[in-house]
This record gives structure tokens, sequence and C-alpha cells, in this order.
């Protein structure tokens, strides 16, 4: 990471704050509090953040700054990583069969490197006789934010997964992506194939 500039960011009026393809990093070196937001109007009642002397914050959207008084910022850059995503974490061919318990299936945890990571989901579900729970269920750290990979209770069937549980998924650094059942399998017999790909 190399220093890019230094701001002085004032009171008057807000500062845009954008470096195209970049995770940009912005540190307090002298002066009081600066407030952030993802638009123009920021102050120390309308923002979204705000970073005290000797603090840091890192941002890879535009944000405007303004100042509690007079500060420094010191602005740092680091080209987003453009690599593509690599196999990490698979039930293998043989798959993963649904128990009448709720265990972890796969998970992978980002780097903690400071950046943010990307990460998605290919899975199917082979539904053999049908179930009574079975849910499969994907989330990041906190198993309270779950969103549901695929239902349980379903009919012999055999899905592909889709929607927003399989798309391009933002991990943060040293975060922790867990594919989990969710739900016990009472009745029924399926299996899941599934992969998370991530780079």
């Amino acid at each position: 990471m190399a220093d890019v500039l230094t701001l002085k960011v004032g009171t008057d009026h807000s500062l845009p704050l954008a470096i195209p393809g970049a995770y940009t990093t912005a540190t307090v070196t002298a002066g009081s509090t600066v407030y952030w937001n993802d638009n123009s109007t920021v102050d120390a009642n309308n923002n979204r953040g705000s970073i005290t002397l000797g603090s840091s914050q890192q941002f890879i959207v535009p944000v405007w700054l303004k100042s509690a008084g007079l500060s420094s910022v010191s602005v740092t850059a680091q080209r987003a990583s453009a690599s593509p995503l690599a196999l990490v974490a698979t039930t293998g061919p043989d798959a993963f069969q649904l128990q009448n318990a709720t265990p972890s299936i796969l998970s992978w945890t980002a780097p903690s490197d400071g950046l943010l990571h990307r990460a998605a989901i290919y899975a199917c579900k082979s539904v053999t006789a049908n179930e009574t729970g079975g849910a499969i269920s994907v989330y990041i750290n906190n198993a309270s934010w779950a969103t549901v990979l695929f239902p349980g209770g379903q009919q012999t069937t055999f899905r592909i997964a889709s929607g927003s549980a399989t798309a391009a998924i933002a991990v943060p650094s040293g975060a922790t992506l867990n594919v989990v059942q969710s739900s016990a399998l009472t009745a029924g017999f399926s299996y899941l194939v599934c992969e998370i790909w991530a780079s």
C-alpha cells in the first residue's frame, strides 16, 4: 500500500474521496473527528460513520468527508484484486447425506488481510424420498443472519441452487462463510453436492 495524498478536511464543505478500482484507506493524522457519508450531505448528524484522530477506515465506494474541525487525512490505496475464484471447499462427488441433526457441511475463512473477498456457492440437492425438515442455509459468522439455500420439506425432486445465496458473496477479511444443514431431516432421504469458490 502506498501513500497517494494528504487531504485537508474542514467544516465548510464536504470533500469527495474516490480512487476507481482501488480500496482506499483514510487515516486521520491531525485535527479532530472526520465524518463520512455516501453522499455530499455529511456532518456530525448526517453520516454513515466517523474516523477519530489516529484511526483509519477502508472504502471501496466513493465517500464524502467533512471534519468537526480542520483535520489532515492521509489517503492510501491498494488496487482491488482481480484474482479469479478458486475451489476452497467441496462435498466431493460422493455428496453430503442429510442427517437427523443440524451439522456444518462446508466452511471457508477469508484471509485476515484487511481486504474484501469474493465467494460463490454452487450446489444441487437431490431428494429421493419426501422430506420432513432438511433445510440448507448459508451465513457469514452469525447463524441468525442465515439465508436459505434450499428449503426443507421438499417432495421427491432435484434442485439447483439459485438466488442471493449463490450470487457473488462479499466476505470481509477474516470472516467465515458457512454452509449448514439448518433443520434436521426427520423423515425422507436427500443429499447435497456443494462447492465454495472464493478469492
